[in-house]
């Protein structure tokens, strides 16, 4: 992942050696400062799927730090994912 808060972009960049690579940007509301993780895309997906809600919320603390996903309209559900080492 990718965050850009100056040019309101967010892109997720996957690699695989056997299929390839993609990316995709999205526009998105950020704030902070320019950061660039790697996360396992299973982590994310599985609690992708468990948030209800339309809008998701993505906090990080910095490089090398965890991430912590919550739906934007569901306070109750609290998804905590560390970040892989390069």
């Amino acid at each position: 992942m990718t965050i850009e808060p100056k040019k309101k972009k967010f892109t997720l960049y996957a690699k695989n050696e056997d299929v390839g690579d993609t990316s995709v940007a999205a526009p998105a509301a950020l704030t902070g400062g320019t950061l660039e993780i790697s996360f396992n895309q299973k982590y994310v997906l599985d609690a992708l799927q468990s948030i209800v809600s339309d809008s998701v919320s993505l906090s990080f603390s910095g490089a090398g730090r965890p991430m912590v996903m919550r739906g934007v309209s569901d306070k109750t559900f609290l998804y905590l994912v560390m970040p892989m080492n390069r």
